[in-house]
C-alpha cells in the first residue's frame, strides 16, 4: 500500500516538474518570439499568458479561480485516499490531474495569468493554446473515462449499488 503511496506520489512530482519545467523554458526562451513554427501548418510553440479557466473558459478572476482550485484539490484528495487500491488506474488518473491543477494554480499565485505554449492547429483553424498541465488533466479525464467504461461487469453493479 505504501508503495502505492509513493508512485502517486512520484507521477504527481514529476508531472508538476514537467510542468513547471516546460513553462519556464518555452517562455523564457520563446516569449517575445510568436509563433515559433514546429510543424508547419500543424503545430507551433505561441507564448500566451491565459487569465481564464481550461481552454481560455471561465471568468478573469484569479481570485474564483484560485478558490475553484482548492475545492478540486480537497475533493481530488479525498478521491484519493478514499478510493480503494483496486483503482489503481484512476488513482494515478488523479495524480494526473492534481499535478495539472497544482502547476496552474502555481502560475495563478504567482502571475495571476497561466503560461500557455502548446498550439495545435489544421491550417488557420486553432485549437485553443494550452499547457503541460492542461495536458496531465485532460489525459487524467480520459483515463477515468475509460476506466469507468471498461469496468469489470462485478465493480459496475458494486458503484450502482453503493458497496
Amino acid at each position: 500500500m505504501k508503495s502505492r503511496w509513493l508512485l502517486y506520489l512520484l507521477v504527481l512530482g514529476a508531472g508538476l516538474a514537467a510542468d513547471l519545467w516546460t513553462k519556464s523554458y518555452f517562455f523564457e526562451k520563446y516569449e517575445f518570439e510568436r509563433p515559433v513554427v514546429v510543424i508547419d501548418g500543424f503545430f507551433n510553440i505561441d507564448c500566451k499568458y491565459n487569465p481564464h479557466f481550461a481552454f481560455s473558459l471561465g471568468p478573469d478572476n484569479p481570485s474564483l479561480v484560485a478558490i475553484l482550485h482548492l475545492i478540486a484539490f480537497g475533493a481530488i484528495g479525498y478521491l484519493l485516499y478514499h478510493l480503494k487500491d483496486g483503482n489503481f488506474f484512476v488513482k494515478i488518473a488523479l495524480a494526473l490531474i492534481l499535478a495539472g491543477a497544482i502547476g496552474n494554480l502555481y502560475d495563478r499565485m504567482k502571475i495571476e495569468k497561466v503560461r500557455d505554449f502548446i498550439d495545435w492547429h489544421i491550417g488557420d483553424k486553432h485549437w485553443p493554446t494550452f499547457n503541460v498541465a492542461d495536458s496531465m488533466v485532460s489525459v487524467g479525464a480520459t483515463i477515468i473515462v475509460i476506466s469507468l467504461l471498461f469496468a469489470p461487469k462485478e465493480q459496475k453493479a458494486a458503484k450502482k449499488h453503493g458497496k
